[in-house]
């Protein structure tokens, strides 16, 4: 019974850390998603006013404790790196995931789908199986924020001309 216990309330707990840092963002509109939808949070990305249908998927984890394999990052647990993420690689947006230790509260994330371009300049959608979390700070929201941008933007570009 304890051990239920611990797992909803270190979800629970790492959802409300997630929202922390998004909501520094004020123009992002976040919205939960329903729980058998494989991602805890759709974030629409803005460009100018109103809705774009730029979004990316968030997950939320959390754990007690991480192992540390740099100044800067963790090892994503075995248990969260096996099954969850999997439900992710069909998503047709970038996904990200949001890893959280209770100690101390830190953040750290991975792309999960992460949005790249190819030579060319077109976008495409990488899925990055790496087990290295780096830690989320206001800077690499930032980078994660401008990737999206320009990812949807060149998205925008070769569908006007396609």
């Amino acid at each position: 019974m304890a051990a239920k216990k611990d797992a909803w309330y270190l979800e629970s707990r790492a959802e409300s850390l997630a929202l922390m840092y998004l909501t520094r963002y004020p123009d992002l509109r976040i919205e939960k998603s329903p729980r058998d939808y494989g991602l805890d949070f759709l974030v629409t990305v803005p460009k100018g006013r109103g809705y774009t249908g730029r979004i990316f998927g968030i997950q939320t984890k959390g754990a007690v404790s991480a192992r540390q394999t740099s100044k800067s990052a963790v090892a994503l647990p075995v248990e969260f790196a096996r099954k969850e993420l999997a439900a992710s690689h069909d998503m047709p947006f970038p996904v990200c995931l949001f890893f959280f230790t209770m100690e101390n509260d830190q953040g750290y994330y991975k792309w999960v789908k992460e949005p790249d371009l190819t030579a060319s300049g077109a976008p495409k959608l990488i899925i990055n199986k790496s087990t290295e979390l780096k830690k989320l700070t206001n800077r690499e929201l930032d980078t994660i924020i401008s990737k999206l941008k320009t990812w949807y933007d060149k998205n925008e570009a070769v569908q006007a001309t396609a």
